[in-house]
């Protein structure tokens, strides 16, 4: 499987080791680094897992790193924490982290309890109102002054108590969090099941993963409110809909769950299910085993294998991904692995260590577990092309300068003396039709360069009949919401994307600091359909003296 859902780039390999319980060696080949602009600076993360290209470490990992601060991104990546403490231990440092998603989710929480998308002032997005307040709420029992959190919590949770959610889904997620919070909330909940939950499911009668979705969110409220008849007949359409599906063109995608893995690499091209994003896994896999049946079983266990054979993943994929596989962790817990027949030590989200010259030599490697195993390698690293990416979208970056010259497509070398200012525009162009999507944007600077905060001039080029062009005006859409960071330019347009539909976004550098540096590209991806992605060119440049 490889990865490329922004720069730097990212491969994963993954290599099967079968029979387990030391009965066999498996040969492992050397990576190949070729890809990479810098094989010594790509970094490899190994663990394993009964996933090909996915494990525990990998979707912490992915979540931990991820930048960006909307509510659900923030939300999401505070969520990798409470994963990675629940497996490791809460170290201090993890605590530290936590701590800053916890103020960076109620820097975004305006006064009447609801949740900006990119700040306080933002709009609300309601669908992630109940989920930022559960995040805070799981984020209690690692702080310890939580005054200032526990008033952000009552304050989402009223505001939750006084709405009336029209979004079945919505609903049902709020009345779940205020019936564990103590709110007396069974008669709306018990009418989000049985009047919102059936809308919601003939509305979706075209898509079935929706529908799946729906039915185990309704089931998970369902043992909230600890109504027992609910939850028996919620589970038993989820068992129907499992049959139906597995009588048509689903195969045998939920079929023999009993072990905690079983890939199916052939109904991707042919399941109704191949877009499944599978977001009730943060509800679903909280419940206690009792509390499962086998509907949800086969839920979590497609849920799992859906997000491990996904070549993309949102920080909310990733979120779900490691509530589900929290639950998953007891059926590797005396694993050992052997590399070269020694013994090398399996941390709890089953990371090893493998060094460097072994990784590029090839090793054997050995394992004592009871069936087939996989070997994940996740390499990142500087891409060696720089040629753009279209998966999606058209990507141009193009450099102009106070003069309004266009100097630059981001193909040939950029040569500029220290202390000038350039404005970089980014056009961006859906190449096919996409729908209603959330574009997040994306443009490392180079090193050398640092943005300018405010503006001396308003940015403007000749076009080629030499006409002025005020960017202001030429942009059409503006971006919902940018943000200026130390190392890179980030903008979200939030739009319904036809074929051929275009916007751009720019902000102004200064060249400060001499010397030869990357000039990277602009990447751009759908953030709850990574896999829609685009992006430019990357080439190089130089500072000079004054």
């Amino acid at each position: 499987v490889v990865r490329e859902p922004s720069y730097p780039m990212s491969q994963i390999q993954s290599i099967a080791m079968e029979k387990g319980v030391f009965s066999s060696e498996t040969d492992v080949s050397g990576l190949d680094f070729s890809a990479f602009g810098n094989t010594q600076g790509a970094q490899v993360n190994w663990s394993v897992s009964p996933l090909p290209g996915a494990s525990m470490s990998s979707v912490t990992q992915a979540l931990n790193r991820y930048p960006y601060g909307c509510i659900e991104q923030t939300s999401s990546g505070t969520r990798g924490l409470f994963a990675t403490a629940s497996l490791n231990g809460a170290s201090s440092d993890v605590i530290t982290k936590i701590e800053s998603g916890v103020e960076k989710i109620l820097a975004k929480q305006k006064s009447n309890g609801a949740f900006g998308y990119w700040d306080r002032n933002d709009r609300i997005e309601q669908e992630y109102l109940p989920y930022a307040t559960d995040t805070l709420i799981q984020a209690r029992e690692y702080l310890s002054d939580t005054q200032a959190l526990d008033a952000g919590i009552q304050n989402a949770l009223n505001y939750l108590d006084r709405q009336y959610f029209e979004d079945a889904w919505t609903s049902l997620y709020a009345n779940g969090l205020l019936a564990q919070a103590g709110y007396e909330v069974t008669s709306r909940a018990r009418y989000a099941i049985d009047e919102q939950l059936p809308k919601a499911l003939k509305e979706a009668s075209d898509d079935v993963s929706d529908q799946i979705d729906l039915l185990a969110a309704g089931y998970w409220l369902a043992i909230q409110i600890k109504d027992t008849q609910r939850a028996t007949r919620l589970s038993d359409q989820l068992e129907a809909l499992y049959k139906e599906a597995q009588s048509t063109a689903y195969n045998d995608w939920f079929a023999n769950v009993s072990g905690w893995f079983k890939q199916n690499s052939n109904n991707d091209d042919v399941s109704k299910l191949r877009y499944w994003r599978a977001r009730a896994g943060v509800l679903v896999g909280s419940l206690t085993q009792d509390q499962r049946t086998s509907a949800i079983d086969q839920y979590i266990s497609g849920a799992i294998e859906k997000h491990a054979n996904r070549s993309y993943r949102s920080t909310l994929d990733n979120a779900n991904f490691a509530a589900l596989l929290l639950g998953q962790q007891a059926a590797m817990s005396e694993l050992d692995v052997r590399i070269d027949g020694r013994s090398v030590p399996v941390a709890s989200d089953y990371s090893i260590s493998i060094d460097r010259q072994k990784a590029e030599r090839g090793f054997t490697v050995e394992h004592n577990g009871s069936g087939t195993l996989y070997l994940n390698a996740d390499i990142t690293g500087r891409r060696l092309t720089t040629t753009a990416v279209d998966n999606g979208f058209d990507v141009r970056k193009l450099w102009i300068n106070e003069a309004g010259e266009i100097i630059s497509a981001n193909q040939q070398s950029i040569n500029v003396k220290q202390g000038d200012v350039y404005t970089v525009m980014i056009a961006v162009s859906a190449t096919s039709r996409h729908g209603e999507g959330n574009l997040m944007l994306t443009d490392l600077l180079p090193s050398g360069f640092e943005i300018e905060a405010n503006p001396a001039s308003s940015p403007f080029f000749y076009d080629k009949e030499k006409r002025k062009i005020e960017l202001s005006d030429y942009s059409g859409r503006d971006p919902v919401w940018t943000e200026s960071m130390d190392d890179r330019y980030v903008a979200n347009f939030d739009h319904y994307w036809y074929e051929k539909d275009h916007v751009i976004a720019y902000y102004q550098v200064r060249a400060v600091y001499p010397g030869e540096m990357v000039i990277p590209d602009a990447h751009v991806e759908l953030m709850y359909r990574p896999e829609i992605n685009g992006r430019s060119t990357s080439t190089t440049g130089s500072i000079v003296e004054k």
